[in-house]
């Protein structure tokens, strides 16, 4: 989808479409600009399956069993720094720092971007191309619960991201072939069920 929308697409209807919903306050219409936020949300759906799939392999759900990928850690809770500990992974433990670089709760450096991606779920984001958003028709004031992003700004972040989920995609895959290696050193060889449903191999 982002190579998609640097590269344009056949989406010449819609954009004859989006002319009539043009109110001139330069907010960024059309099939392209939804690929881009769609994209972005999808990052973070990854990230959240990778967390599940953690949980799957190491049995270690949180109590509650919620679990996003940048706060499903709790490692002030139930023994879970120990527990995390004896895995002794450096996947994990590289996952666990893109984690809290995405936590919003602390102090991640990345933190607002899983706020942008709250925000295109439950708010009305605009993404516009001026640095500062005009309102030719006063749009803007009918709604009070409103972010106004950057278009240059959304596409700059959004890669970072997908740097990220990269990132995290390669050091998941290392954690479960360390964990099957290790457990075939031990004398057998180790699937866990989540991979053997994918019908993966080790080779």
């Amino acid at each position: 989808m982002y190579f998609e929308y640097l590269t344009g697409g056949s989406l010449d209807e819609l954009r004859y479409e989006s002319c009539f919903s043009e109110l001139f306050n330069d907010e960024i219409l059309g099939g392209e600009v939804e690929k881009i936020r769609v994209g972005f949300r999808q990052c973070f759906s990854i990230l959240d399956k990778i967390a599940v799939a953690v949980c799957e392999l190491f049995d270690v759900y949180p109590k509650n069993r919620v679990v996003f990928f940048q706060s499903f850690w709790q490692l002030h809770l139930e023994n879970r720094m120990e527990t995390f500990e004896s895995i002794k992974s450096p996947g994990l433990l590289a996952l666990y720092s893109i984690a809290t670089d995405l936590n919003e709760k602390g102090s991640g450096e990345w933190a607002f971007l899983k706020d942008w991606r709250n925000d295109l779920e439950h708010k009305f984001v605009i993404v516009h191309k001026g640095e500062k958003p005009s309102d030719v028709y006063g749009s803007y004031k009918m709604m009070n619960d409103m972010l106004f992003i950057n278009e240059a700004d959304f596409i700059y972040h959004y890669k970072h991201l997908l740097q990220l989920t990269r990132s995290a995609i390669f050091s998941f895959v290392f954690v479960v072939r360390e964990k099957a290696l290790k457990q075939k050193a031990e004398g057998g060889v180790y699937l866990p069920n989540i991979i053997q449903r994918q019908n993966f191999t080790l080779d």
